[in-house]
């Protein structure tokens, strides 16, 4: 401390290291309760924020097997399907279409088109659903394109299906199931120009797809 004395007056102490060192004291304190409010108010705003959610809807590729018995030949190929999650997490609305243009007895390719229900859940990585799918088949090309009297009708497609999540977003589909075919009065024609065979009326023909899906 110094001592500071004027004349006729008594000598008077002050302390300017101690005052000093409490002012730096107190304003280390207030430095660190702004930095404190600040996080707080930085935490309050985070939490207040809403967080993007994966959006409802996916897409994916996947290979397609087809087995007909009447021709008895087996049509494969390649499909696109698209999906919109609309009723969480029960019930999806979706799409597919399929190209399958190599047979193997040669006689005619065949496309497909689908549009219905996909119903079931995800338990974890797992989920188990089930298909109701109307659309059409369309056949043709190949060999011998007109091999049926009718190339397009209408088709069912019953069935279940598995997903695997193995990546953030990023799905492996199994698919098995029914396509019921309508042929209605539609036949077939053992050789080009000859006479149609009976009417195929309604066909149960099983089908299998394999690929990948991406939610976005």
């Amino acid at each position: 401390m110094k001592k500071y004395s004027t004349p006729g007056k008594p000598q008077v102490l002050v302390a300017q290291p101690f005052l000093a060192a409490r002012l730096a004291t107190r304003h280390t304190t207030l430095r660190k309760l702004a930095a404190l409010a600040v996080l707080a108010a930085a935490g309050l705003l985070t939490t207040a924020l809403p967080v993007p959610a994966q959006t409802p809807f996916y897409a994916g590729a996947h290979l397609s097997v087809h087995g007909l018995p009447q021709p008895d030949q087996g049509n494969v190929g390649f499909g696109l399907r698209g999906g919109y999650e609309a009723y969480l997490p029960f019930i999806s609305l979706e799409a597919e279409l399929n190209f399958l243009p190599w047979s193997s007895g040669g006689s005619f390719g065949e496309t497909q088109g689908f549009f219905g229900l996909k119903l079931g859940k995800k338990i974890g990585r797992w989920g188990g659903f089930l298909r109701v799918r109307p659309g059409f088949t369309h056949f043709g090309e190949g060999d011998f394109p007109n091999q049926l009297t009718e190339s397009t009708k209408f088709a069912l497609d019953l069935g279940g299906s598995i997903e695997y999540d193995f990546a953030p977003k990023v799905s492996l589909r199994l698919d098995l199931g029914d396509t019921r075919i309508y042929y209605g009065d539609a036949a077939l024609l053992p050789s080009p120009g000859g006479p149609p065979g009976p009417r195929l009326g309604t066909r149960n023909t099983f089908q299998s797809n394999i690929g990948i899906v991406v939610h976005f």
